[in-house]
């Protein structure tokens, strides 16, 4: 039995699905931009945020539910928990969970 086998160049690697998700709506917005989207594709936009950024995925959009559907802001491109700048608005709602509120 005579098996020959051929080795290919340049055949490209396929990427991983979050990629895909990725370059199909994230790598295309600029910062303060928004989409609407139905929430299954909001979930797995933000599944592959997570998965490919790790632990820099934090802070990066906000979403907002419009009807049916929800909207997505890009924020920021990268960010850490341990870098928070929360916003005003957000530290009163902290503190108003907390019993906090001046």
């Amino acid at each position: 039995m005579n098996n020959t086998y051929q080795i290919e160049k340049g055949v490209p690697i396929p990427q991983e699905a979050h990629h895909k998700y990725l370059d199909r709506y994230w790598n295309k917005m600029d910062l303060g931009d928004s989409i609407l989207l139905p929430i299954n594709e909001i979930k797995h936009l933000m599944q592959s945020l997570k998965l490919s950024l790790k632990g820099e995925h934090y802070g990066l959009y906000k979403t907002r539910k419009e009807g049916n559907w929800y909207r997505l802001w890009k924020i920021k491109e990268r960010g850490r928990k341990d870098e928070k700048e929360l916003s005003e608005a957000t530290l009163r709602t902290y503190g108003y969970m907390r019993g906090k509120v001046e």
